[in-house]
């Protein structure tokens, strides 16, 4: 834990509490975060960061729509597709744990306001972080699904 942790009074016990699972691969040095590349928004979903899930998808759908009305052929699409996937996935590698750390903090920082007394502290931080597999699950389905339904 660095010095703005300490400054922000956040402790190891409370990043503990609220990320549950894999504390040390997230307060670790690597900046790489494998699984935010590959699962995309439904990562943002397992870590209950709806509002940036939410705003994943509709910032792809909208930049997919976009490209269709600026794109005339079908093979400059083909092509610019995967590589506007991958950039984006990648993307989502390097700045998923910047964001996901500036979201816990956000989150233990509000916790801390609002609720002076330390033991209901520990409960709400713990019910706040952890991970939320069946939204990311259920999400990821509907967006599959998606194409089908339209």
């Amino acid at each position: 834990m660095n010095t703005e942790e300490n400054k922000l009074g956040i402790t190891k016990e409370e990043y503990d509490l609220f990320i549950s699972d894999n504390v040390d691969y997230y307060m670790g040095d690597g900046r790489f975060i494998f699984v935010a590349m590959f699962l995309g928004f439904a990562w943002f979903l397992w870590r209950k960061m709806y509002v940036y899930a939410l705003l994943i998808i509709i910032g792809s759908l909208s930049l997919r729509i976009i490209l269709t009305f600026i794109i005339e052929s079908d093979s400059t699409y083909i092509i610019l597709n995967p590589i506007l996937t991958v950039t984006i996935s990648l993307i989502y590698g390097f700045y998923g744990k910047s964001l996901y750390l500036n979201f816990t903090k956000q989150k233990i920082m509000k916790i801390k306001m609002e609720n002076e007394d330390p033991e209901k502290q520990k409960q709400l931080i713990e019910k706040s972080g952890g991970i939320n597999p069946a939204a990311a699950i259920i999400a990821t389905i509907l967006f599959f699904l998606f194409p089908y339904v339209i």
